[in-house]
């Protein structure tokens, strides 16, 4: 790891006046030996295109849109399907996605062996290497000399279709070190970012294991995989599982509820101390934190009730509809989310595992219209498999094992992304300085 050099004897000479080391431009307090530029002058100007269905047998890796906010990584396709002019663009260049850049879309061109072509809903930003280091080009763009900036920069009424505007967007007036402190900062944020690959591979493979244990666990039971074929098994028109389960609705083994909204136009209903929960915060996971609180008088006024620490929560409507959550403390609820209480014949724990796993079902029972919901009717009529509460509790304990690695994985993950972007913010201002190794000094010679 690189070695950092914090700013921590930075002494003003006159109060206002920049430390020693730095100066005061444009934007903001820089080291004495960066320059400011506008983003243009960092990158090259030619660009070239081609009409994919001109070579229709040709394998383009297509750096699209929807590519990128699917998975973030290019595809592999012909030039038959491909329609429109796109840009012809090479190994190290930086795409800024200019369609609603509220919702980012900033991609290295990566190599490959075929021709590398992407869309003209990007800025193509290819680095000028006598100026800027492209990855150091490439973590700029998320910077805030960059992301918030071209926010601003925009045309278009609606605001998923607004797009930058990419004159302006060439004229943002970026910070440049010297070219070695580039490459340095460039290698801590890709270890950084690398860091963040990791663990969410890692991710991946604990949710993966989970799917795995689940299906095993619904069809034979909590049993170890030896003994699977012991296990008397059967189709129950929900799915295959152990005979000796009993198929139950859920409004048999549990009651429901659901909350309510606070008139939003009585601002003393908003800013309490009640947690709120929205049906876009259920994640199939705990339920803590909420991006809102209502008073105690928004409670008393209207529909919404609090509901106790452990209560099953199914999102209802909208495109979450079919998400499950767990309180870890009180909440209320808005009308969008049903609350779950079993009795004594299920656990809830286990009833949320059972709903997660046939979801697909679940939603198959929608109503309505372009993003149709979910009713508590439909809830209470929904058909989970039941075994003996011991045997429940059984499951949910080799499941939440599983659960524990994968919260423990997610918390690591968030860690590390706040690391990144508190380094990205410090290091493109210089409040963190970075010794260029001797790799890095060569580079530039």
């Amino acid at each position: 790891m690189d070695q950092l050099k914090l700013d921590t004897d930075r002494t003003l000479k006159n109060a206002g006046d920049p430390p020693d080391g730095f100066k005061m431009t444009e934007i903001g307090e820089l080291p004495a030996k960066w320059t400011v530029a506008a983003l243009k002058k960092a990158v090259k100007r030619e660009k070239h295109t081609v009409n994919p269905q001109q070579h229709p047998d040709e394998e383009f890796t297509y750096y699209s849109i929807p590519a990128y906010q699917e998975k973030a990584l290019p595809i592999t396709e012909r030039g038959s399907r491909i329609r429109s002019q796109k840009l012809i663009v090479p190994t190290g260049s930086t795409l800024f996605g200019k369609l609603n850049p509220r919702v980012p879309k900033i991609w290295r061109v990566q190599p490959s062996k075929l021709r590398k072509i992407a869309s003209a809903e990007f800025i193509q930003l290819d680095p000028d290497p006598e100026q800027v280091d492209g990855s150091f080009l490439f973590y700029l763009c998320q910077s805030g000399f960059v992301l918030p900036r071209s926010q601003k920069l925009v045309s278009g009424s609606t605001p998923s279709r607004q797009r930058v505007d990419v004159k302006a967007f060439l004229d943002l007036r970026i910070p440049l070190p010297p070219l070695p402190e580039q490459r340095a900062i460039a290698r801590l944020l890709r270890a950084v970012q690398e860091a963040i690959w990791a663990t969410e591979r890692v991710i991946e493979v604990a949710k993966e294991l989970k799917r795995s244990m689940m299906e095993y666990l619904f069809t034979y039971g909590p049993v170890p995989v030896d003994q699977a074929d012991q296990v008397d098994v059967a189709e129950s028109g929900i799915g295959r599982g152990p005979i000796a389960w009993r198929i139950a609705r859920l409004g048999d083994v549990a009651r429901t509820a659901s909350g309510g909204t606070p008139n939003r136009k009585r601002p003393e209903y908003y800013g309490g101390r009640v947690p709120w929960v929205k049906s876009g915060e259920l994640n199939d996971g705990p339920v803590g934190s909420t991006e809102e609180a209502i008073t105690e008088l928004g409670l008393r006024e209207s529909s919404a009730k609090i509901f106790s620490s452990g209560t099953l929560l199914v999102a209802m409507y909208g495109a979450t509809a079919g998400k499950v959550g767990m309180l870890i403390g009180p909440a209320a609820t808005n009308q969008a989310v049903c609350a779950v209480f079993p009795g004594e014949q299920a656990s809830p724990t286990y009833l949320f595992h059972a709903i997660m796993r046939r979801r697909f079902a679940l939603l198959e029972e929608r109503y309505g219209g372009a993003q149709p919901n979910i009713s508590q009717q439909v809830l209470r009529a929904f058909k989970l498999p039941l075994p003996e509460l011991q045997t429940q509790l059984e499951v949910v304990h080799l499941l939440e094992a599983v659960d524990v690695k994968l919260r423990h994985e997610l918390r690591q993950k968030d860690a590390i992304q706040a690391t990144f972007a508190s380094l990205l913010h410090n290091l493109m201002m210089g409040k963190i300085r970075v010794t260029p190794t001797e790799q890095d000094m060569e580079a530039s010679e």
